[in-house]
């Protein structure tokens, strides 16, 4: 149960990295404490690559996500021409990363649901 977020690229990009099981607290507190130890670093920042693949089960409710959406749909005004490929490999993650995508449409954010690291980041080459 573990969620590591790390700057990319000389923070033009950032990771996440999920693995095991996942609450829903867990997902909005990592979302939050990256938020705002790094505020200073987001005007740079180009893509976003959330790799899903290695998390065995979520307890992520609707509600939780919404949270988290909205703290993106606010990073938004600060960065709004990003990249964030979600990368998922079963339809539970699926599911979340879709009403990901819902919840952040009001933005100009580009988000694709990719299956594989490398097709995530042959998407966001096109940066």
């Amino acid at each position: 149960m573990t969620i590591k977020i790390t700057g990319l690229d000389d923070n033009l990009g950032i990771q996440i990295n999920a693995t095991g099981e996942i609450s829903g607290e867990e997902y909005v507190k990592a979302h939050m404490r990256h938020l705002f130890q790094h505020m200073d670093k987001l005007q740079n920042i180009k893509y976003t690559i959330s790799d899903w693949t290695r998390v065995t089960r979520h307890g992520i409710t609707e509600e939780e996500m919404k949270i988290v959406a909205r703290f993106c749909v606010d990073t938004s005004r600060t960065i709004p021409e990003t990249l964030v490929a979600v990368i998922v490999n079963n339809d539970e993650n699926l599911q979340l990363a879709n009403l990901f995508k819902e919840l952040v449409s009001s933005t100009s954010w580009e988000v694709e649901i990719a299956s594989s690291s490398e097709d995530a980041k042959n998407w966001i080459k096109k940066i």
